[in-house]
């Protein structure tokens, strides 16, 4: 078993698969840290953690943690990320007020966000961001529905 940081898509995850193939056993973890829990205790046999970023610099905490847990790296592998602007089907970019994302895929973004004159929203990874901006909406549309029914059932009622 491989840990990564994030979930299911994340940057991490698809640099795990390019690194060591489509049929390892992956696990995400929310945090870094949990991660180097989760190898110092043997819960999982290794990691893929970024620790530099071509743009961002060093990744400093992950450095941390590797002293602090006794952890070294025994490979690398460089992964090209490409950021994408993920919305929801029929959203209009000058509708963009809120970017969620990873803190570190926001200061690489920052130049395209600032012009588009929405607000970076730091987040635990892109992948869990894209997420919850689906399950928002599906929230919020469920609400909607709901409303919709009570106000034509109070309609009905009326009427009736």
């Amino acid at each position: 078993c491989v840990a990564y940081q994030g979930e299911p898509g994340a940057y991490s995850e698809k640099a795990l698969r390019a690194l060591l193939g489509p049929h390892v056993t992956a696990i995400g973890f929310p945090t870094f840290e949990e991660v180097f829990k989760a190898v110092a205790n043997h819960e999982v046999e290794y990691a893929c953690l970024p620790v530099e970023n071509s743009l961002g610099g060093s990744i400093h905490a992950n450095h941390d943690l590797m002293l602090r847990y006794n952890l070294h790296i025994i490979g690398e592998h460089e992964f090209r990320v490409e950021h994408t602007l993920m919305a929801l089907p029929g959203t209009r970019r000058e509708d963009i007020k809120k970017v969620y994302s990873h803190p570190q895929a926001l200061a690489q973004t920052e130049n395209y966000i600032v012009r588009l004159g929405a607000e970076p929203v730091p987040a635990h990874d892109t992948a869990g961001s894209a997420r919850r901006i689906a399950a928002e909406t599906a929230l919020e549309k469920t609400a909607e529905r709901q409303q919709r029914t009570r106000r034509s059932s109070a309609a009905a009622r009326a009427d009736g």
